[in-house]
């Protein structure tokens, strides 16, 4: 999916593992987006994402809606707000059902 990220929030789980998410938006409809890791995007730029999509995830005690888990990203050449570098990454190599280690 290609859209324009906002709500960008990185952060560290409990268990010590950095995570980022954001909401990606494109014509009126969106979805929120998990990736492991810190991406050093921001708010404002357009994205493409591609991942696992889950209308419900649960982990832990936390519930989770709509929402695609990101495996690869890139950043589109057209921004809304500034310029800076391409920036390209792929997301933790680990298949589904695999636990995260912490």
């Amino acid at each position: 999916m290609t859209g324009v990220v906002s709500g960008y929030r990185e952060g560290v789980s409990r268990a010590g593992n950095p995570y980022t998410t954001f909401r990606l938006a494109e014509g009126g409809s969106g979805v929120a987006v998990f990736a492991g890791g810190h991406r050093g995007l921001r708010d404002d730029i357009r994205v493409r994402v591609s991942g696992v999509f889950q209308k419900v995830r649960r982990v832990a005690r936390y519930t989770f809606y709509n929402e695609i888990e990101a495996e690869r990203w890139s950043r589109c050449g057209k921004e809304l707000a500034g310029s800076g570098p391409r920036h390209e990454g792929q997301g933790p190599k680990r298949s589904r059902g695999q636990h995260r280690p912490g």
